[in-house]
C-alpha cells in the first residue's frame, strides 16, 4: 500500500481534497440533522465543507463551474437530488460568507453519482480516502496506532499555498481542528500540514 501511494504521489498529475469531521464537533447542527434521516442531512453538511475546498482551488485557477464535472460514489440509500437542492439553497440563502464566496463557483446540476467501479478514477478519490482515514484512526492490525505513512506520500498531490507547505485548510479540511481530540502523534502530524498564520479565509474578513 505504501508503495503504491509513493508510486502515485511521485506521478500525479491531479489535486486531491479531503474533510475530516465529527458529529461530536458541529455544535448546535446536531439539533438540524437529529432525528429522520440524520445520517444523509450531516452527509449533506460535509459535502459542502468539501465543495468549499473544491471551489477555492476553482477560483485560485481561474476554472469556470461548466469545466468541472463532480462524481459521488453512490450510495444506495441517499438522495442526490435533495443533495443538489441542499448545495442550491445555500447559494440562495448563503448564512456563512465563506461558504457563499467559494460555493458561488459549484453548479450543483453538475453533481451526479456512480456505482463503484464504473469510472478508475474513483480508485483515486478511494486512495486518498484510506489514507486519511488511516492517518488519523487507530487501526487494530497496526496495534492501535494511526498510519501516516500513505498520506505522507500523497501529499504532494493536495491542493495547497503558493508555497506548497499549507495543505490543512486548502486541500485538507478538518471541520472544527481544535476541538478534535487525537493523540499526541496524530496531532503532531496534522499540525505541520498546517502553517500559522496562513488560511485560505484571511482576505475575505478584510
Amino acid at each position: 500500500m505504501a508503495k503504491y501511494a509513493r508510486m502515485v504521489g511521485a506521478s500525479a498529475r491531479f489535486k486531491s481534497f479531503a474533510l475530516v469531521s465529527s458529529k461530536s464537533t458541529v455544535g448546535n447542527y446536531k439539533e438540524v440533522i437529529a432525528g429522520k434521516g440524520s445520517d444523509q442531512k450531516y452527509y449533506n453538511k460535509c459535502v459542502s465543507y468539501l465543495l468549499e475546498r473544491l471551489g477555492h482551488f476553482m477560483l485560485t485557477y481561474g476554472i469556470s463551474e461548466d469545466e468541472v464535472r463532480i462524481v459521488f460514489e453512490e450510495r444506495k440509500s441517499h438522495d442526490y437530488e435533495k443533495l443538489r437542492n441542499y448545495i442550491h439553497q445555500i447559494k440562495r440563502t448563503p448564512r456563512d460568507k465563506r461558504l457563499e464566496y467559494y460555493l458561488s463557483v459549484i453548479d450543483p446540476r453538475r453533481m451526479e453519482a456512480q456505482a463503484k467501479g464504473v469510472d478508475d478514477l474513483m480508485t483515486l478519490a478511494d486512495q486518498v480516502a484510506f489514507s486519511v482515514s488511516a492517518a488519523i484512526n487507530a487501526s487494530s492490525s497496526n496495534y492501535g496506532v494511526p498510519e501516516q505513512r500513505y498520506l505522507r506520500e500523497l501529499k504532494s498531490c493536495f491542493f495547497s499555498d503558493s508555497t506548497g507547505e499549507a495543505v490543512g485548510e486548502f486541500g485538507l479540511k478538518l471541520f472544527k481542528r481544535h476541538s478534535m481530540k487525537f493523540d499526541d502523534t496524530t496531532k503532531t502530524f496534522l499540525v505541520s500540514w498546517h502553517v500559522k498564520g496562513v488560511e485560505p479565509d484571511l482576505h475575505l474578513s478584510k
